[in-house]
């Protein structure tokens, strides 16, 4: 992909809040008999209010989105592949069906049945290996919003009471365009008779006047399921070919011309309303002035309802069409790109602002990303209070509508992105400069915390903000959050600067970052740093997750032994499947008991296949290795124990009855819940969570992972994860922290310099090492 269309594809990811998981997550697998017994119990049915969430794969929404785009101003229709997770629905996949039509008239024949039938049955055939089951269908509403019109109630009624469970998905490819993210809502409708619960206002949205009746008469038949978004590192090649197409159907293009008869449209629906609004307070001043007092005040307050309804839907619509123009203007205007220059001052009347201060302080994303990408912008100017672009751009009004938090959002993810030429004050390449502080004393997440922009504080953080810098007033960003009442935000920020001596804190679950933020771009340094280009990788908290992942799921499947215990065994081998197999091939029990493990039936089988002639040990070792894997014993927590017998307690010495729930172990130690979570947490706490045994005397059995994740809190779990990310780096010789302050990012090395000693110079046994490069993590830490 060229550049700028691998920017707007990491800026896509970023305002989307896709997030990143790992390519061995739950999520990826189908389990069959969970999927069966999940339909034959019908929790729905009990609830119509049971399923809260939808998660849809980056994949999908992508080909959601590109087909309903092609459609223009026809509704196009599509199927949903995925299952459900507790009261969760996941979209894996969706494909389209050959049906376009309108709101009112849907072209849907016989031949698009037979297409879905059997598209269905192909994808679940052994080549394809699809055994998801349809679960919704999505279609588009060019131009007038996410929300379902009465035909689209009684389809998704129908198919909820012969398919369940079954989702409904709308999408607007218009104002997907005008907005710069994709507008999407998923829905589910209430059986017929039921009356919902008295629930909070959904967010606000533009309705055309010729649709309002029909969105109110139907607006109580169904609800709206929360929607979130996931990839992993395995979709980036489908990802990648699926942008080009997006990328050249939507964002590439001006929204002002090829939305222009949405414009238009919706500025002709914005006169009708400032018309029927103007209308009602002509009503209610001749109600109020003697016909009917009584009611005047309802129709007071319903004619102020429709005018600031009206006076919302302006400031959107203006809002957009001037970011629009002023990008057609630079678009169209060649002279005007050849001599304008973004970093130079306005002069002193203007407070020494430039276009990128303006281009920040307005959130012009569409300007601010041409003047980062096609006319070097830098967003280190600062201005006469010596504010940069940054600090403009988490600057908002406490009342601004939800809309400019958004295009806040987005300008910082485009500057955060941004890297300008090397500069040899800071010895690397110039990046965006989070501890500048104005002449308050405040950085930038300072204003962010202050204006309460939550997830610009979350994405200014992840890349390494101070967090106890303090202004002139002596506040830290924490401090500030607290002062304006933005409890959340400075309940995150404390929870940060707590545990910010650990490395791994940073944006284990933020959004993702660039690629070129990871070092996945060359870093040359200068002659004084080296004399040869070097390519290193950066790597957040969720590449590292991932690999870690990828390691530990592949050594268990090479050997058949559980996740668990490989995981211990690496660790204990300095993370090398090579020192690992060499051990395991001489003695696979004795490799477990020094660890403290239970030995696992396919290292006894093993080693009683190994022949007493050491010539065929390598032909038994290499049939073991292409053995089917056996299926592992787990711990478990169960409430009903065949053959119970009464126990007490190890710890508190309290019987074990039969009515609670009991844990087991390899060793058969038997302890209750509550001392176990007790015991676990300390252990947790003291940062000794890779070496926690069994709490009996004498006992040397590891406890398995999955039973301290279930038996302790869940603040007490995300501290294990971070304690476990951080002891893999520690042990890993190849992969090493970055040393800046609250940087958070890890630097993997060569392959051709992993495991070569540091060389000693002979001349001068007192001299440091020799290094041969200068490393980049990928936050602009050399």
């Amino acid at each position: 992909m060229s550049s700028q269309s691998n920017i707007a594809l990491s800026n896509w990811l970023m305002a989307n809040n896709v997030e990143n998981i790992s390519s061995v997550d739950e999520i990826y697998r189908y389990d069959r008999k969970q999927q069966q017994d999940m339909l034959a119990a019908k929790p729905w049915d009990k609830d119509p209010h049971f399923f809260k969430e939808i998660r849809i794969s980056a994949l999908a929404l992508l080909k959601m989105v590109t087909h309903a785009r092609s459609g223009g101003h026809l509704e196009v229709m599509g199927l949903l592949l995925g299952k459900v997770d507790a009261n969760t629905m996941v979209v894996m996949d969706a494909f389209a069906l050959p049906v376009e039509g309108t709101e009112t008239r849907v072209n849907a024949q016989s031949q698009a049945y037979e297409y879905m039938t059997a598209y269905i049955e192909s994808a679940k055939q052994a080549r394809v290996n699809r055994l998801e089951n349809a679960i919704g269908w999505y279609h588009s509403h060019p131009g007038y919003g996410c929300w379902l019109s009465g035909i689209d109630v009684s389809t998704q009624m129908l198919n909820q009471n012969f398919q369940e469970p079954f989702v409904a998905i709308v999408v607007d490819p218009v104002r997907t365009i005008s907005a710069g993210k994709v507008c999407l809502g998923a829905f589910r409708t209430y059986p017929k008779g039921y009356k919902p619960p008295n629930e909070e206002p959904s967010e606000y949205q533009t309705i055309p006047l010729n649709k309002v009746e029909d969105f109110g008469v139907h607006c109580k038949q169904y609800y709206a399921l929360e929607v979130s978004y996931f990839k992993s590192s395995l979709d980036r090649r489908l990802l990648d070919s699926l942008w080009n197409k997006y990328w050249v159907s939507t964002l590439s293009s001006s929204s002002l011309t090829t939305n222009a008869d949405y414009t238009t449209g919706q500025v002709s629906d914005l006169s009708e309303k400032l018309e029927q609004a103007e209308n009602s307070l002509g009503r209610a001043a001749l109600v109020s002035s003697g016909v009917g007092v009584s009611g005047s005040s309802i129709e007071d307050r319903r004619s102020e309802d429709r005018l600031a309804k009206a006076a919302r839907d302006a400031t959107k619509t203006s809002i957009e069409a001037l970011h629009g123009l002023l990008a057609q203007v630079y678009h169209n205007s060649p002279e005007l790109r050849k001599s304008f220059d973004p970093n130079l001052s306005y002069g002193e009347h203007h407070q020494h602002n430039t276009a990128m201060h303006y281009a920040s302080k307005h959130g012009m994303k569409h300007l601010l990303r041409i003047f980062l990408t096609d006319l070097h912008g830098n967003p280190n100017k600062q201005n006469a209070r010596n504010e940069t672009a940054l600090h403009l751009a988490c600057k908002l009004s406490l009342n601004a509508p939800p809309s400019a938090q958004e295009r806040r959002l987005a300008c910082v993810q485009l500057i955060l992105q941004w890297k300008g030429g090397f500069n040899s004050v800071l010895g690397g390449i110039e990046q965006a400069d989070l501890k500048a502080q104005e002449t308050n004393g405040n950085t930038v997440l300072h204003l962010a915390a202050g204006s309460g922009l939550d997830r610009v504080v979350e994405l200014l953080v992840s890349h390494g903000a101070p967090l106890f810098l303090e202004n002139y007033e002596r506040s830290t960003p924490c401090d500030v959050a607290m002062k304006a009442n933005f409890h959340d935000i400075a309940l995150f920020l404390e929870s940060r600067m707590v545990f910010a001596d650990a490395p791994t804190e940073m944006g284990t679950d933020l959004i993702e970052e660039p690629n070129y933020a990871r070092g996945a771009a060359s870093v040359v340094a200068g002659p004084s740093l080296l004399d040869a280009e070097e390519v290193y990788t950066g790597l957040r908290a969720q590449d590292l997750q991932e690999a870690k992942d990828q390691l530990v799921v592949e050594t268990a499947d090479m050997l058949h032994i559980p996740l668990f215990t490989a995981e211990a065994l690496l660790r204990d081998n300095e993370w090398s499947r090579e020192l690992l197999l060499e051990k395991w091939m001489t003695d696979p029990v004795l490799c477990c008991e020094s660890m403290g493990l239970q030995t696992p039936l396919s290292a006894l089988r093993f080693r009683n296949s190994l022949p007493c002639d050491s010539t065929n040990i390598l032909e038994a070792s290499l049939e073991y290795l292409e053995a089917p894997p056996t299926s592992p014993c787990r711990s478990r927590i169960s409430d009903q124990v065949e053959d119970f017998r009464d126990e007490c307690c190890g710890i508190c010495l309290e019987m074990l009855e039969h009515t609670s729930s009991r844990v087991y172990i390899p060793c058969d130690h038997s302890f209750c819940q509550r001392c176990w979570s007790s015991y676990l947490t300390l252990k947790i706490i003291e940062g000794d969570a890779h070496h926690v045994t069994c709490p009996a005397l004498g006992c040397s059995i590891l406890v398995p992972v999955e039973l301290i994740e279930s038996l302790v809190s869940k603040e007490t779990a995300r501290k294990y994860l971070h304690f476990d990310l951080n002891s893999f780096v520690a042990t890993n010789p190849a992969i090493k922290w970055c040393p800046g302050t609250g940087c958070g990012f890890a630097v993997r090395l060569p392959e051709s310099e992993q495991g070569q000693p540091n060389t000693i110079n002979i001349f001068s046994p007192r001299a440091p090492p020799r290094t041969s490069h200068s490393v980049d993590c990928g936050n602009g830490h050399f």
